[in-house]
């Protein structure tokens, strides 16, 4: 506005004073508008910074307990196949006490046909004894009889 009243005052010879001086005017208001605009942008890029800053440290905070709960599972799974593996020795334990068990019982049951082939046999045995013992007694007996009978005179 200065400028104004100092063009008015030269007369004609201010006149093109006037004009840069409304031209200056323009520009000064163009560039306060510019700054507030910028201003304003400024302040959208900070919150949009902001917001994106807060997706970065949810985002962050997410993958720290994505990463602590893969490592409990990873531990999981190691308790798992070592309790697995102790499950396979066990397993294998039972199937060679198994394996005993049957060669023992086949064992006894053999022993068992041995043992009751000897009874029949004993019983056999025992029996053609009595029956052999039981003729030379009864042969003995006529024996002595006829000895007896000789003897004796007539």
């Amino acid at each position: 506005m200065n400028a104004s009243v100092e063009a008015a005052r030269a007369g004609e010879a201010g006149a093109g004073f006037a004009v840069v001086a409304d031209e200056v005017r323009n520009l000064a208001k163009r560039a306060a508008d510019a700054a507030k605009g910028t201003s304003n942008l400024i302040d959208q890029i900070e919150a949009k910074i902001s917001v994106g800053s807060d997706c970065v440290k949810d985002t962050n905070a997410n993958f720290v307990e994505l990463a602590e709960k893969i490592e409990g599972s990873s531990i999981l799974i190691s308790e798992i196949a070592a309790a697995s593996n102790e499950q396979t020795q066990g397993i294998e334990q039972i199937n060679q006490s198994v394996t005993l068990i049957d060669s023992a019982t086949q064992q006894s049951a053999a022993m068992a046909e041995e043992l009751a082939a000897s009874a029949d046999q004993f019983v056999i045995n025992a029996d053609e004894k009595i029956h052999t013992e039981t003729g030379n007694l009864n042969s003995e007996a006529i024996s002595v009889e006829v000895d007896d009978f000789d003897d004796q005179s007539f």
